[in-house]
């Protein structure tokens, strides 16, 4: 079973102690985001429907952008850590790329409207774009990246980190750009993952 945000969040919000109001905006939030899109979502609506007042989203958030934020950091390190441990079990880069592309794209399309929320919000978003990156510090240090390095003699080793990762998820997420958020659908999505798997295999190795 793929990886829920939702799910994995409200797991967590309901054994973090915090006052009933403050968790019941955030449970609220994620849903609203998620059903009506972010900016389809006013603060107006999310206390209506978490039975608190504006004033009390605003006493604990500054903005939506925050309340966001707030929803994202405890659950993306579940998410990453769980990731990055079963890509472990891999010794074979070939099998590494292919294990990636396929787990992710199932947990891209079990979290689209979501992850369209954070995309968009990525790339226009400055202080967001900053405060999100924050929960990937510390990756050139993972056993798995160094791993990966090392599985195959012609793996590119020079790669700095930056490069390394967006040679790696870049082709997917454009993949994910071009079917979820302009809607062009492809009708050979298991071609069309292979393709990706060859493209990223292209870009690691001599």
């Amino acid at each position: 079973m793929p990886q829920n945000i939702i799910k994995d969040y409200l797991q967590i919000l309901a054994e973090e102690k915090m006052p009933p109001g403050k968790k019941r905006a955030l449970a609220t939030a994620i849903e609203l985001f998620a059903s009506q899109g972010f900016d389809g979502t006013s603060t107006l609506q999310i206390a209506a429907q978490a039975g608190v007042s504006q004033a009390t989203i605003f006493k604990y958030f500054k903005t939506k952008e925050d309340l966001l934020l707030a929803i994202l950091e405890p659950v993306i390190p579940k998410i990453k850590d769980e990731f990055f441990s079963n890509l472990l079990a891999y010794e074979k880069l070939q099998e590494a790329v292919h294990f990636l592309v396929q787990d992710r794209w199932t947990f891209i399309k079990a979290n689209a409207p979501l992850l369209k929320i954070l995309m968009q919000q990525f790339l226009t978003n400055q202080n967001f774009k900053m405060e999100f990156l924050k929960n990937f510090q510390g990756l050139e240090d993972l056993e798995v990246l160094q791993k990966i390095k090392l599985s195959d003699p012609n793996f590119r080793k020079d790669l700095p980190l930056a490069s390394l990762i967006r040679r790696m998820v870049g082709p997917l997420l454009t993949y994910f750009y071009q079917t979820q958020v302009l809607g062009l659908v492809s009708q050979e999505e298991a071609r069309d993952l292979a393709d990706i798997e060859e493209e990223i295999l292209r870009n690691l190795t001599k």
